[in-house]
């Protein structure tokens, strides 16, 4: 296995890999061409319109007239034609010629089939809104793409750094793409790149235990077709590990910062071991969760006035 086949059985066995290029600017710039496109199409019908609104009034009120100018039959006619009764199938299955013509004309393409039936495009006016049609759906299609583009996820920086080096190193990647495309996870294109299923960012303590303490348990030897010195780790223990470190974090501290203040004797000495403290907890915090800013300053608030309140009800030597 070797080349693309191997760079996409990686991203297929580990999604995490699974990073690639937006080509933001080409997106863009596509967009704009299609927006120009309509808007001087969108002149021109301006102007045929106004047109046919001096010469044939009826078109802007009628699409019969519209868009079947040189009509041999009148809408009438059509409408007359259109409601025989198919007699050839069974009663239960009965339908008119106008019920089929409703179910047929459900798209603005099935209307556009029936003139070409016909030998006839409609008047210049109609040409153009069937002209405007194809590119205001090409148009739709690539904003409502993009809209979904913009909001996709960047790549975790941990795993792009490792798909760099899996890329170069002769054990794993071994250069496997060596085209135009090789430099589409270089830096000068890291803003570009999107994450077909990111993992989140871990907090401080998930990474550090990530990176320096998991790496030597639970780990298999990955498949040798992706490369040598790969290796997949048990995930979920590494959860559970560092669920239970913050638990008993989160339980102990605030019990001894009181117990700490309790056997303290003086209130100086007690007010700057509040601080000491509340620093403390301030850090666990944002080292062993992803709290937000503001929620690292209402909990941190919140454990400061707990020690605020024990201490003013304790008895301390005050000196006289």
């Amino acid at each position: 296995m070797d080349g693309y086949q191997k760079t996409a059985h990686l991203m297929a066995r580990h999604e995490e890999f699974a990073i690639l290029r937006g080509f933001k600017h080409l997106n863009y710039q596509n967009l704009l061409y299609l927006q120009a496109e309509i808007s001087y199409l969108e002149e021109d019908l301006s102007d045929l319109a106004e047109r046919d609104r001096q010469s044939h009034p009826d078109r802007a009120k009628n699409w019969w007239a519209l868009a079947h100018p040189d009509s041999d039959e009148d809408e009438s006619t059509y409408r007359r034609t259109s409601t025989k009764v198919d007699t050839t199938l069974p009663d239960e299955t009965l339908q008119t010629n106008e019920e089929r013509m409703t179910e047929h004309f459900q798209s603005p393409e099935d209307i556009d089939v029936l003139s070409h039936e016909q030998g006839r495009d409609g008047s210049e006016q109609w040409r153009k809104i069937k002209e405007l049609r194809k590119a205001l759906n090409e148009y739709n299609d690539a904003l409502f793409k993009q809209v979904f583009l913009a909001n996709m996820q960047k790549p975790n920086p941990q795993d792009l750094r490792f798909l760099r080096s899996w890329f170069v190193r002769p054990g794993m990647g071994n250069i496997p793409i060596i085209g135009a495309d090789r430099k589409a996870w270089d830096p000068p294109t890291e803003e570009d790149l999107v994450a077909i299923k990111p993992r989140l960012t871990p907090d401080h303590i998930s990474r550090w235990f990530s990176n320096t303490v998991f790496p030597f348990y639970h780990r298999d030897p990955e498949n040798a077709d992706l490369g040598e010195g790969i290796y997949s780790y048990q995930e979920p223990r590494l959860v559970t590990l560092v669920d239970i470190t913050v638990t008993v974090v989160a339980a102990v501290l605030p019990l001894l910062s009181t117990v700490v203040l309790y056997f303290l004797q003086t209130n100086p000495v007690k007010l700057g071991a509040t601080v000491a403290f509340s620093s403390i907890f301030a850090l666990a915090l944002a080292i062993m969760t992803n709290a937000r800013r503001v929620e690292v300053f209402a909990a941190t608030a919140a454990f400061a006035a707990v020690n605020v309140v024990f201490l003013t009800n304790t008895v301390s030597d005050v000196p006289s």
